[in-house]
């Protein structure tokens, strides 16, 4: 019985590090802020930050974070002139993101919309 319980200890320590660990990093990252954010993209509803400030932001996320709020926003822009778009990739270049999906997903999307 004390074996039992003693495995079950450390089990249980081992869920608790594993819970702390990832509420640590979730803060570090403020990937509660992300996860606002893309909701109200998604949602088209009136954002209190402009992406660019979010992704110029050297507090907020990874390269990886800000890439991906990049492409939910890319995705969910109705038409982004080819100059805005040249704007966003070079401040995401700056901080460190490889841009080649950006690329591809705006070859795609014109393609998309001659098709239409």
């Amino acid at each position: 019985a004390v074996v039992s319980t003693q495995s079950t200890g450390k089990r249980v320590d081992m869920h608790i590090n594993i819970a702390t660990s990832l509420s640590e990093s979730i803060k570090a990252r403020s990937l509660d802020k992300f996860f606002e954010v893309e909701e109200k993209i998604m949602t088209k509803a009136t954002l209190e930050d402009s992406v660019l400030d979010l992704l110029k932001s050297p507090d907020l996320g990874t390269p990886d974070d800000k890439l991906r709020l990049f492409i939910i926003y890319y995705l969910n822009s109705s038409d982004l002139p080819d100059s805005e778009l040249k704007m966003y990739m070079d401040t995401l270049e700056e901080i460190g993101c490889n841009v080649g999906c950006i690329k591809h997903l705006s070859k795609l999307m014109k393609v998309a919309s001659m098709a239409n």
